[in-house]
């Protein structure tokens, strides 16, 4: 499996960042924090933030990625994303 990421809306940032940062956070974590699994994000003040999943993040949390409509994409760039979620040093992940 490759890198996902999805796309909010501003007005969607408003209400759903954090609810879904927390979601993948209670899954990362009921998992013991497996150190290739993580998750990025873009700058929340960009009009359409990206959240975006390594490849073992996206197995972890299929149905979030699903419903919000994810699409494969390449690892982002280091220096491009914050991370939100995970463990070690993740931005050994990145490009």
């Amino acid at each position: 499996m490759s890198w996902m990421k999805f796309e909010m809306s501003s007005e969607e940032v408003k209400g759903k960042f954090e609810e879904i940062q927390e979601a993948f956070a209670a899954v990362f974590i009921a998992l013991g924090a497996p150190p290739k699994a993580a998750m990025f994000c873009d700058e929340p003040t960009t009009p359409q933030p990206a959240f975006y999943f390594s490849p073992l993040a996206a197995r972890l949390f299929p149905t979030i990625l699903k419903t919000r409509g994810a699409v494969h994409c390449s690892a982002p760039k280091k220096g491009s994303v914050t991370l939100l979620v995970g463990e070690g040093d993740p931005s050994a992940l990145l490009d």
